[in-house]
C-alpha cells in the first residue's frame, strides 16, 4: 500500500506535524508493508493554478506550470492513500496546502479512483465548529464526491494556540494513532 502524507503546515515540527507522524505510526503498525511518502510542502515551489486550462485540453500529460508538482503528480497517481494534514488558519486550511489541491485538479479523474483521503486537523478554537475546522470538512466531503474518492478518515484537534498542545496530549495521540492503525479496516 502507498501512502502520499501532505504535512500542509508552515511548521515542520509543530503540532499537526506531531499528529500527523502519530497517525503515520499507528498505519505503519497496522499495515507494516506501507510504503509513506510525507511532503512538507513549506519546502516546495508550488505555485496556484493559473486557470490555464491545458490540462483539460488534453494536450499536456498533467499541468503546464513546472514547478515542485511536476515530481509530486506521479507520487499522487500511485498512491492508495492520500493523507493531508493541516492547521486551521482563518476558518480553512493553509495556502499551502489550499495550492497543493487546487494543481490536483490536472490529474484525469480516473487517477483518483480508489484512493482514500484521511483529514488530519489542529486548530485554535475550542471545538470544530468555532474554529473553521467543519468548513474544511465539508470541501473534503465535496473532494471526495467530485473526484468519486473516499474520505475515510477525518481527525481534528485543539491546539489552544499552544505549541506543543498535541506532543502533551495523550488522548489525541493514542486517538491518532489508533485511527492510523486502523485505516484499512474502515
Amino acid at each position: 500500500m502507498k501512502v502520499l502524507s501532505i504535512l500542509g503546515s508552515p511548521i515542520r515540527n509543530g503540532n499537526t506535524a506531531t499528529l500527523l507522524h502519530m497517525y503515520e505510526k499507528g498505519l505503519v503498525e497496522g499495515q507494516p508493508d506501507s510504503e509513506i511518502t510525507e511532503i512538507f510542502l513549506q519546502e516546495n515551489k508550488i505555485q496556484g493554478c493559473s486557470g490555464c486550462m491545458s490540462c483539460d485540453l488534453g494536450k499536456i500529460k498533467h499541468c503546464a506550470i513546472k514547478d515542485d508538482m511536476t515530481e509530486i503528480y506521479d507520487l499522487f497517481e500511485e498512491a492508495n492513500i492520500l493523507v493531508l494534514a493541516t492547521p486551521i488558519y482563518f476558518f480553512s486550511m493553509t495556502a499551502q496546502l489550499k495550492a497543493f489541491i487546487d494543481r490536483l485538479y490536472a490529474v484525469p479523474f480516473e487517477k483518483w479512483r480508489g484512493k482514500k483521503i484521511v483529514l488530519l486537523m489542529t486548530y485554535g478554537g475550542d471545538d470544530e465548529e468555532d474554529s473553521g475546522a467543519v468548513n474544511l470538512v465539508h470541501i473534503m466531503e465535496y473532494l471526495a464526491n467530485y473526484t468519486k474518492t473516499e474520505l475515510a478518515q477525518v481527525y481534528g484537534v485543539s491546539t489552544r494556540m499552544r505549541p506543543d498542545a498535541v506532543a502533551e496530549n495523550d488522548k489525541a495521540l493514542n486517538d491518532v494513532y489508533e485511527l492510523g492503525r486502523r485505516l484499512l479496516t474502515v
